[in-house]
């Protein structure tokens, strides 16, 4: 009985200590520590998340991942991506933050704590775009008169590092520079893509047309992202 009192003052100490007035920065490493993942949690309940590769010993490559804002709901930490509105789940773990609910590359991985971060930049300004133009671009898509274009079985690429896999059977994979992002199953409907993730549990939206693909948007993703059939 002791050792549960105890195991439950330190979850609740720290949960309170996230909550805190204190800025704070996260991280851990894939690929042999080529890439690191960093989660920083502001003081203000918003939150960023960027993923950073070493192409070479000087040149380090930023990438953001996701943006938004997160609640606390008992051991749980809740966030929630500013533009595309899905969920991810963390569990507190004294200092660490234990990843329950994500995109494949990230489910069942350990945020490890770093630092008191300060959040000096205003990272709501990072994104230009809004999810009621994203919606908006979406259906003046859908409602054009324009001939139906069968999603072909294969990948799709581009330059940047995103790569997709439509399979058979309506199933997809979904890569970042070799990382699995995201898998699930699509639906086509009429000349737009829709993307059931397994893992996140929710959908994402492509538009089609003929040997491309665009993103309106993909995970890992706020610019809108064209990938080129193979």
């Amino acid at each position: 009985m002791k050792a549960f009192c105890s195991l439950f003052l330190i979850s609740i100490c720290s949960i309170l200590n996230l909550q805190s007035q204190t800025d704070k920065y996260y991280k851990f490493y894939m690929d042999s520590g080529r890439m690191e993942f960093g989660l920083t949690i502001c003081s203000d309940n918003s939150y960023l998340i960027e993923l950073s590769e070493q192409l070479s010993p000087d040149i380090i490559q930023e990438h953001l991942v996701s943006i938004g804002h997160c609640k606390y709901e008992n051991e749980k930490i809740i966030l929630i991506d500013k533009i595309l509105n899905y969920k991810m789940e963390l569990v507190v773990k004294v200092k660490n933050l234990v990843v329950k609910k994500s995109f494949s590359c990230l489910a069942n991985n350990v945020f490890y704590f770093n630092s008191n971060y300060p959040c000096s930049d205003d990272y709501s300004n990072i994104i230009k775009i809004d999810a009621l133009k994203l919606i908006h671009e979406r259906d003046s898509f859908a409602n054009a008169k324009r001939n139906l274009i069968f999603i072909g079985i294969g990948g799709y690429t581009n330059t940047l590092g995103f790569d997709m896999e439509i399979l058979p059977f309506n199933n997809y994979k979904y890569y970042y520079k070799g990382l699995l992002i995201s898998e699930g199953n699509w639906n086509q409907s009429g000349n737009i893509l829709e993307l059931y993730d397994r893992s996140i549990e929710d959908t994402f939206h492509v538009l089609i047309k003929r040997n491309e693909l665009i993103s309106k948007l993909l995970p890992f993703d706020y610019s809108g992202i064209k990938l080129k059939k193979q």
